[in-house]
């Protein structure tokens, strides 16, 4: 059985197409078989879909597209551990400890062409579960193995809500069991690629894929032909509607075999998760108080957890009451006491910066197949 870590880097070119090393296709697409929207049925904004980022690396002179990650808090990145270990095969072999990549040298990137960022996010630290190693797992029906808390925390150098209005916080889940995950369709989106090569795609793509079982750091999906995690998509979100109607994340996508994929479960790692990030990092400004932010109310929850309401998109207007940002009717006037008519600004990210187009491979840059 073959058993794949979802994650590499592909080199970006900042001006011709480099040659391809041997062994690599020139990029397709990514998400398998997936489409550049995700399916209409689970009605995701665009603010949403930016929540699923892109991440890259600078080095030695070039720009590296890595992983794909969820953003989850106004400072606050979820991806997979593996994504960010310089020294792979060594670590998983037991052989190193993990050695991270250097915040400086990170980028996340907001939209759905990083050749054409809505923000560019910087990084302020890297975490990785203190936990993360790969081991045997005869207990599952699916993976000889996986890797335990294959989970990491970037926190962010800005407020997205402040500099990146088009980019929302999607929701972690806090309690997963089989009744929301089994034969149940969910979405994903990521960077990766089409192919089974290491050459990922500059566009986000999206796909659906259904729930087999729930164990004990895993989620576990299956290919159902319509979009399928392929590489470079590793640290992504799994994707669906909770009880309120907010979109929520279940997972980071971490490892696969041929036909299944597992999500590292983020209900089992949410006391590392708030160890690493605190409130004021989820929430931001709305961490004591309801604020409204270009046209939206935020407010924090009870578990510390932005809430976002979009109130321009819906003809309404933000304003505070009692210490809650609220969406309301725009009094007659044009205006409401304390709003936020939602006028947008320059965004962070919206100057392209020059061509930034997908390339080559870098396999060098990174070991990802386990045998």
């Amino acid at each position: 059985m073959r058993l794949r870590l979802l994650a590499t880097l592909a080199i970006l070119s900042t001006g011709c197409s480099p040659d391809l090393p041997d062994g690599t296709a020139h990029q397709r697409a990514a998400i398998q078989e997936g489409t550049e929207l995700p399916d209409e049925s689970f009605g995701l904004s665009l603010a949403e879909q930016n929540g699923i980022l892109a991440q890259t690396v600078q080095a030695n002179g070039q720009v590296y597209q890595g992983c794909s990650a969820s953003l989850v808090g106004d400072r606050v990145v979820v991806t997979a551990a593996h994504c960010l270990v310089l020294n792979q095969t060594a670590w998983l072999e037991g052989k190193e400890p993990p050695r991270l990549g250097t915040p400086a040298t990170l980028r996340y990137i907001v939209g759905a062409d990083i050749r054409s960022p809505t923000c560019t996010l910087t990084v302020k630290s890297v975490t990785i579960h203190p936990d993360a190693k790969l081991k045997n797992t005869p207990e599952s029906k699916y993976f000889p193995q996986a890797i335990d808390h294959d989970i990491a925390v970037v926190l962010l150098d800005k407020s997205t809500l402040e500099t990146c209005r088009k980019a929302q916080p999607i929701g972690l889940a806090d309690n997963i069991s089989e009744r929301s995950i089994v034969d149940k369709k969910l979405l994903i989106g990521g960077f990766g690629s089409t192919d089974g090569t290491y050459d990922f795609s500059p566009k986000r793509y999206w796909g659906q894929i259904q729930g087999v079982a729930v164990e004990d750091q895993l989620v576990v999906l299956a290919n159902i032909k319509k979009g399928f995690i392929s590489y470079g998509d590793s640290g992504t979100g799994l994707l669906a509607r909770g009880s309120d109607g907010r979109l929520i994340t279940y997972g980071a996508s971490s490892i696969g075999v041929e036909g299944y994929t597992g999500f590292q479960r983020v209900d089992n790692n949410l006391s590392f998760i708030d160890g690493v990030a605190s409130k004021d990092d989820f929430c931001g400004k709305a961490a004591t108080v309801g604020v409204c932010l270009d046209g939206r109310a935020v407010n924090c929850s009870g578990a510390g957890r932005p809430l976002v309401d979009d109130c321009a998109a819906d003809g309404e207007v933000c304003a505070v009451e009692g210490g809650k940002a609220v969406c309301a009717a725009p009094e007659p006037d044009g205006g409401s006491a304390g709003a936020d008519a939602g006028a947008e600004g320059p965004q962070a990210g919206d100057d392209d910066g020059g061509c930034r187009v997908a390339g080559s491979t870098s396999p060098s840059s990174s070991g990802i197949l386990l045998g």
